[in-house]
């Protein structure tokens, strides 16, 4: 009987262990909830598997987030990071005021400079197309507080690498919230 006490005392410990890292690398994999709070998270299913901005020390997963305003349009880049695998989403879109809380059509390029999006890391980058119903997508802004400066919302978007492998990347249930000029 001590010999069994003995055997459950040094495995216990173990197990454990085992239960508790598992769980740690399982919150990697999960997608950030749908806030409005301004809580710098973002996230989305890339290619099948879940990407989530990472911050990394002093920095916040939302830098380089901004807005225009330049007569009845708004301009706004988001850009969320992932530093751990150095990887980077990009959104740039432009609309009337009055079209703020409207799904936008992301059917651009980077040269066009707006309404685009873009998913780029270390090997490659991918862009929507303009005029290319094939790589486009789409944003949906749920919350837009100008005395806040938060922004949060929804988007999706298929592109192509822009090294002409043809390399598709389909980004699905992608959320955000996140606060400007941090």
């Amino acid at each position: 009987m001590k010999l069994k006490s003995n055997y459950l005392l040094l495995f216990l410990p173990l197990f454990l262990l085992t239960i508790n890292c598992k769980d740690k690398e399982n919150e990697a994999d999960i997608l950030p909830n749908a806030t409005e709070t301004g809580a710098r998270t973002g996230g989305a299913i890339i290619n099948g598997k879940t990407w989530v901005a990472k911050k990394k020390k002093n920095y916040i997963p939302g830098m380089n987030n901004d807005y225009s305003v330049k007569g009845d349009s708004t301009f706004i880049q988001l850009r969320l990071e992932n530093v751990s695998d150095n990887s980077n989403l990009m959104i740039k879109v432009g609309f009337l005021n009055s079209e703020v809380n409207n799904t936008h059509i992301l059917n651009g390029s980077m040269s066009k400079e707006r309404n685009f999006a873009m998913y780029y890391n270390s090997d490659n980058a991918f862009s929507t197309v303009a005029n290319d119903a094939e790589y486009t997508g789409k944003i949906k802004f749920t919350k837009f507080d100008f005395y806040n400066l938060t922004l949060s919302g929804t988007f999706e978007f298929k592109a192509v690498s822009l090294s002409g492998s043809g390399q598709v990347i389909d980004v699905k249930e992608g959320r955000f919230d996140q606060k400007f000029y941090e």
